[in-house]
């Protein structure tokens, strides 16, 4: 079994024991979300992602950010179904015999669990599917040209996925760590990639009902 399967299968068995304590285990349910079944929310983040793999040094991470529109549909007082779209990417910088850097784009879909707890605390866990739009090897300097690299890259990319969040009516602060349980490459090659942001967010339908319910 390689190390993309064992990935796979250590990932899946968290998400199986995480459900099952969730389904089970209403011992933190202290605040129930807001009456609507249905949410609509804006999110911005910003932070960083790298991607690693037979480089002949060390590489660091890149900038990274995502701008995305957020479903979330309430399956139990305090269980979410989450879904969003956005675009945001995989990248690094290294330098071997020169300086280069590397930057895969994706359009991601993600689909979380999402459980309230403790009041103004969630948790989401889940998977996000990465389709890829472009990827180039970036030359840092004059000398350098970019390369085009969207045929010895992957189309699809399924990702494990994290999100802790904080906050209550209407307006959170959470952050958000993807990585990814597939090889980046379709070629020989072989790059593993992650990303971390913190984001805020800005649940459009609560603010509509807390503005409703103040008139």
């Amino acid at each position: 079994m390689n190390k993309y399967n064992l990935k796979r299968l250590f990932f899946y068995s968290v998400l199986l024991i995480a459900l099952l304590f969730i389904s089970t285990n209403n011992s933190y349910a202290y605040s129930p979300f807001r009456n609507p079944k249905f949410y609509v929310d804006a999110r911005l983040g910003l932070g960083w992602s790298n991607i690693k793999g037979d480089f002949n040094t060390y590489t660091k991470m890149q900038g990274n950010s995502k701008l995305s529109l957020v479903a979330l549909y309430r399956l139990k007082t305090n269980l979410m179904l989450e879904s969003s779209i956005g675009i945001s990417s995989f990248a690094n910088k290294y330098k071997g015999n020169d300086l280069k850097a590397y930057k895969a784009r994706y359009f991601q879909l993600p689909l979380l669990i999402r459980y309230k707890f403790y009041k103004v605390y969630s948790l989401g866990i889940g998977a996000t599917n990465h389709f890829l739009i472009g990827a180039k090897q970036y030359g840092i300097g004059e000398d350098f040209d970019d390369v085009n690299i969207n045929d010895k890259m992957r189309k699809y990319l399924p990702s494990a996925t994290i999100n802790l969040q904080i906050g209550d009516q209407g307006l959170y602060l959470g952050c958000i760590y993807d990585y990814a349980l597939n090889n980046l490459r379709s070629d020989a090659r072989a790059w593993d990639a992650s990303s971390f942001r913190i984001y805020l967010q800005m649940n459009i339908s609560e603010l509509i009902i807390q503005s409703r319910s103040n008139n």
